[in-house]
């Protein structure tokens, strides 16, 4: 709550010079609590979180985001963009102009890295990981890159065609090169990739028909795995069909994988997933292979879904300045959320009618 008594304090003054937004969410079965202020000017942006768990005795309270003109902050930045490195969260400090950006970014304390975008660019220079041991490495090989490594990316994307390439330069591993190109035809997509930490080739075709009041896609990936480096294993391979269709208020997907894992074993899963939309209500049903089917209604006050056996639902009660929302959940039971915004600039003086 110490959060949301400095948001109090501040808000005159932001009142004055900028847009503010207090958020409160409070669970009181399970002794949660939360608060977020967030603050927006021309040049400067703020967002400050707290939160406080009753349960487990433990307060936390950190700077989401701060921005201020070419530079910012951002707790929590996912980085996916490198084939070789996989995605993760980061810390990250920026410094960013209309034709290139410097971040410095770390993770978790563990891993630190430098990053440069320019145009088509990227390039990222990781340091070596800190405190780790010989019998730990089989434990962070999968999440991490070990030792010091450099990764250069290129990616061209133009109306007919797109490409792109990367090299990993590290310091226990030799050269390594990825790289993705795909052609566009009317309708149709094709795109192959090779080499990377999870596979050795991916192929996609995906077609497209977009008409007034009518879309249809489908899409067909194939995945080979890596060999194996321990015996007893095979080489996985991955295939998933999926179509998804819409016309006027209704539409449906259709998914269908294929699946042959390290142990030769083979699997298929299949999922249809039937909607309709009207303007305040949505409905349908879900089939799985792995689950009982599921119905799904929502509307703009309520989400519920029915499986025979089990029944969750969400009742939500807006207002402009907040709302209210119940949560029942079969293993979580009922969870009473309460969310307060109040929203001020130097146009309106105190915060909209509800």
């Amino acid at each position: 709550m110490k959060v949301a008594l400095l948001c109090l304090l501040l808000s005159p003054l932001a009142a004055l010079l900028g847009q503010e937004n207090l958020n409160l969410t409070i669970h009181p079965e399970t002794g949660y609590y939360k608060g977020r202020y967030t603050y927006a000017q021309q040049a400067l942006h703020l967002d400050v979180e707290s939160i406080i768990d009753l349960k487990r005795l433990k307060i936390q309270a950190k700077v989401n985001k701060l921005s201020f003109s070419s530079f910012s902050y951002t707790d929590s930045r996912y980085l996916g963009l490198y084939t070789f490195l996989p995605a993760q969260s980061w810390r990250s400090i920026s410094f960013q102009q209309p034709t290139y950006a410097v971040s410095l970014m770390s993770r978790a304390g563990e891993q630190t890295a430098i990053e440069v975008r320019a145009g088509s660019f990227s390039t990222l220079y990781q340091l070596a990981l800190q405190d780790v041991h010989t019998e730990d490495l089989a434990l962070v090989w999968d999440d991490h890159l070990i030792g010091r490594n450099l990764i250069v990316r290129y990616r061209s994307d133009a109306e007919r065609a797109f490409w792109s390439v990367e090299g990993l330069w590290g310091e226990f591993r030799s050269l390594a090169i990825s790289t993705t190109a795909g052609i566009r035809l009317g309708s149709i997509t094709f795109q192959s990739s090779s080499n990377s930490p999870a596979f050795v080739r991916n192929l996609e075709v995906g077609v497209d028909v977009l008409k007034q009041r009518f879309s249809l896609h489908f899409g067909c990936s194939s995945t080979l795995g890596r060999p194996p480096i321990h015996g007893g294993q095979s080489q996985t391979m991955q295939t998933v069909l999926h179509t998804r269709f819409a016309y006027k208020g209704l539409s449906g997907e259709y998914t269908q994988e294929f699946l042959v894992d390290a142990l030769s074993e083979k699997s298929r899963k299949i999922e249809l997933e039937l909607l309709y939309s009207g303007p305040k209500l949505q409905a349908g049903m879900v089939f799985s292979s792995d689950s009982h089917p599921r119905l799904l209604v929502d509307s703009t006050m309520a989400r519920l879904s029915f499986q025979p056996s089990s029944i969750s639902a969400m009742f939500v009660f807006q207002r402009r300045s907040g709302s209210v929302s119940l949560r029942f959940h079969p293993k979580k039971g009922l969870t009473i959320t309460y969310s307060l915004n109040i929203t001020t600039d130097q146009h309106n003086e105190s915060p909209p009618r509800a």
